[in-house]
C-alpha cells in the first residue's frame, strides 16, 4: 500500500505543478496585454471554471497524500531508527548523537 500512496501523491503533485506551470507561462502572459477590465473579466471566468471536482481533488489531495505518505513511511521504521530521525542535528541545542 505504501507504494500506491507515494505514487498517487507524486501524480497529484505533478498535476498540480502542471497547472501552476501552464498558468505562469501561458495564461498570465496572454493576459498581460489586456486592459484592466478585460483582465478582471477573464480572471473571473478562470476562477469560476477552475473550481470543479477534479481540480479540487488534486489541489487538496496532493498535500493530503504527502502527509499520509509521511505518516505511513514513519510507521514502518524500527523504533531505534525512528528515535534517531525524529530530531534534527543540533535541534534545541542538543548535538546529534548516534
Amino acid at each position: 500500500m505504501d507504494e500506491y500512496v507515494v505514487l498517487a501523491g507524486r501524480v497529484a503533485a505533478g498535476l498540480l505543478a502542471g497547472v501552476f506551470f501552464v498558468f505562469a507561462v501561458a495564461i498570465m502572459p496572454a493576459l498581460r496585454g489586456a486592459d484592466d477590465h478585460a483582465f478582471v473579466d477573464e480572471m473571473n471566468r478562470i476562477n469560476v471554471a477552475i473550481v470543479n471536482p477534479v481540480f479540487v481533488a488534486v489541489f487538496l489531495g496532493a498535500p493530503a497524500l504527502a502527509v499520509v505518505a509521511a505518516v505511513v513511511d514513519t510507521t514502518d521504521l524500527p523504533e531505534a531508527q525512528l528515535a534517531r530521525t525524529s530530531r534534527a542535528p543540533g535541534c534545541c541545542g542538543t548535538p546529534y548523537a548516534q
